[in-house]
Order: C-alpha cells, then structure tokens, then sequence
C-alpha cells in the first residue's frame, strides 16, 4: 500500500531540528493523529528524516 498526500504536518520525527518554531502545540498535535493512523495501517515514511520537500526562496527553510 502506498498512500501519498500534502500533509504539511511538522514533527521532530521527521522534520530537521533546527526547524523547532514549526512545532507549535496544534502543530504536533496534528501530526500525532498522523501518527496514529499511519501505525495503526503498519505503514512507514519513505524520506529520510530532515528531508527537504519544499524549500523557501528566501529563507531556504
């Protein structure tokens, strides 16, 4: 099974860490019902973590 979307959740797990403003309380919680869904479907993230899949023209964020 593969299941691809635009979740634009944020997550320690697989966000880079020097990216931590993007970890906000809703932002978290978000990503942990994520979380769920996606261990409960025994699925698995297919990109490394940190890996970048959209990058800001000025910050390059």
């Amino acid at each position: 099974l593969i299941w691809g979307g635009d979740f634009n959740c944020h997550h320690p797990l697989w966000d880079n860490k020097a990216n931590n403003h993007l970890f906000a309380t809703s932002a978290l919680d978000q990503a942990e019902h994520l979380l769920r869904i996606t261990s409960d479907a025994r699925l698995s993230m297919i990109l490394p973590k940190g890996a970048p899949t959209l990058q800001h023209m000025h910050s390059k964020n």
